[in-house]
């Protein structure tokens, strides 16, 4: 945790991990519980916690767990279940939490992409006729950097869309979630 800089007293802590394909349950699942509990000990008051969408494709059905963008995603070691057990062991720990989902991100120009979708936990399956499938890796950032600070995204698990064409949405939108994802 000396490295994530719980050490030096902050108040929020954003973990940042790299992909590893070969084995998500030593980062994604045991590498975050591991900064979760070094956060309770060091006295951290918020975790921001960037996750995926579908981590709970199991509990959704069998549409959802059978689909092409959990499978294909989840081929990764299982990262998506790993996910879905490192964001319940975040939500039981105590902390105050921001759980963002993004849609798979891309690195296109936030202007590129359009406005964010913010929308409720297991509204966005990777489905024809949803509101976005991707969205800026900078759109995703800047909500986490927003949910420092904005009392609508305190334990809340959202889930991020680019809205392709759409202008940039307003500031005081995000964090209002949305319940459905057709267009």
């Amino acid at each position: 945790i000396d490295v994530a800089g719980a050490r030096f007293g902050f108040d929020v802590l954003r973990p940042l991990s790299g992909l590893d394909s070969t084995n998500p349950e030593r980062t994604d699942l045991n590498g975050t519980k591991a900064l979760v509990d070094a956060a309770v000990a060091k006295g951290v008051k918020k975790f921001i916690y960037v996750s995926a969408i579908l981590t709970n494709a199991r509990a959704l059905g069998q549409d959802a767990y059978e689909s092409d963008g959990f499978k294909n995603w989840n081929n990764f070691g299982k990262v998506l279940d790993c996910k879905h057990e490192a964001e319940e062991y975040i939500k039981n720990s105590g902390l105050e939490y921001t759980i963002v989902r993004p849609v798979p991100m891309n690195n296109d120009f936030p202007k590129d992409v359009g406005g964010i979708w913010f929308g409720k936990a297991d509204t966005l399956l990777l489905k024809s006729g949803e509101v976005g499938k991707s969205i800026s890796r900078d759109d995703v950032s800047l909500a986490v950097v927003d949910a420092v600070f904005n009392e609508k995204a305190s334990n809340a698990t959202v889930e991020l869309t680019g809205v392709k064409g759409a202008p940039p949405t307003a500031r005081d939108r995000w964090w209002i979630l949305n319940d459905k994802a057709s267009v």
